[in-house]
């Protein structure tokens, strides 16, 4: 700490106030071990304050939202049977070790459930968890947390730090999932390792079909319409009503004419590059289509639908792959958790169908930028 000389010398004074020791995980005063006292300029005091701010028999208020696997809910009440929902309930318990919340039959778990566990034996503070509903917008999360009668102290879940919400929130040191693995074997090696031994982990049914999509692929690429010179463009726009589909080569010349001509207008800031791209066009590749949603539906029989062909995203929402990994993941977790398929799916139902309907908004929001953009 630097100080000012009360000598009224213009060199200014450094001293070690507190130090910290990690045997009794405390700060001491090291003032008085010289018995060099500081006098506090806003007041007569010579002995340095020993409190700080610390959250030790402190309540905190704490709202999360699912994001797996940071965030992963449970809801025994959702759409199941009293009895199943219990044996469900109780294998949650006893697998995951979760968290209560202030609804009685909703738990969480997963990284953050393992974080504020973490934080409660390390600063000894009480709390409350409160769920969001999915379907929350994050701007909304960080509005609730930013008010001045806000209703709580801290909020928990993958919510990005933009500078807009930094000016309104504090934020945390990011956290992310560890990749580090470390893989052993089980068993001492064989005398059967060869130089085929790399084969071992998949069948050769499994490497056939592998070879067959890479022979595929190459055959694909060396005879696909685009090469260096070559270059595919769309252009999209927010209609009243849509329009009649047309396909690449069913179209007359004064059609095509006509959309080419339509394309310039809506275009015309990038008037140079779109004026090449156009003049170059090849004719008989112009095509009409509709990019829309899908409302999403809950999967029932034999048949598991996911991703676009159970909530299909525009195509130009650019978050159809984030679904996709997500939709796995929790399909695949559920199906570990539940007895059997058929409560499987109604779980991954009842996550997956709440969270479209936010997401297909979200992607609306983003063309619609891009749109006010020009872009």
């Amino acid at each position: 700490m630097q100080l000012k000389n009360p000598s009224g010398k213009k060199e200014p004074i450094y001293l070690k106030v507190l130090a910290w020791y990690e045997r009794t995980r405390n700060w001491t005063n090291n003032t008085d071990e010289d018995n060099s006292y500081i006098i506090w300029s806003n007041s007569d005091n010579t002995k340095v304050p020993t409190d700080y701010p610390q959250l030790r028999e402190q309540h905190l208020r704490i709202l999360v939202i699912e994001a797996p696997p940071f965030v992963i809910v449970h809801n025994s009440s959702a759409h199941h049977p009293v009895s199943e929902s219990a044996k469900n309930f109780e294998r949650i318990r006893y697998r995951f070790d979760p968290l209560t919340t202030k609804d009685p039959e909703v738990l969480i778990y997963g990284f953050v459930a393992d974080f504020i566990r973490e934080l409660e034996a390390h600063m000894h503070f009480t709390y409350t968890i409160n769920v969001a509903d999915p379907s929350t917008p994050y701007h909304s999360l960080v509005a609730l947390l930013a008010e001045d009668n806000r209703q709580y102290d801290i909020i928990l879940s993958n919510i990005a730090a933009t500078s807009d919400r930094m000016l309104k929130v504090d934020f945390s040191t990011p956290f992310r999932e560890d990749t580090f693995r470390i893989i052993t074997r089980l068993k001492p090696y064989s005398s059967s390792l060869s130089l085929f031994s790399c084969f071992n982990p998949f069948t050769w049914d499994v490497w056939a079909a592998i070879f067959a999509v890479m022979i595929y692929s190459n055959i694909f690429f060396f005879f696909a319409p685009f090469d260096r010179t070559s270059a595919l463009w769309s252009v999209a726009y927010l209609p009243n009503t849509s329009r009649e589909a047309k396909g690449a080569g069913t179209m007359a010349n004064d059609e095509i004419d006509q959309i080419l001509n339509e394309t310039k207008e809506r275009t015309n800031v990038y008037d140079e590059q779109m004026s090449t791209l156009l003049k170059e066009t090849i004719r008989d590749s112009v095509t009409i289509f509709n990019a829309k949603d899908m409302v999403p539906f809950r999967n029932h029989g034999l048949v598991i639908v996911i991703d676009g062909a159970q909530h299909a995203m525009s195509s130009f929402a650019g978050n159809g792959a984030h679904m996709a990994i997500m939709n796995g993941y929790q399909l695949a977790h559920q199906r570990v958790l539940a007895e059997d398929l058929n409560s499987a799916i109604k779980f991954y139902n009842d996550l997956s169908i709440p969270r479209s309907p936010a997401t297909i908004n979200m992607s609306h929001r983003s063309i619609t930028i891009g749109h006010l953009q020009e872009i």
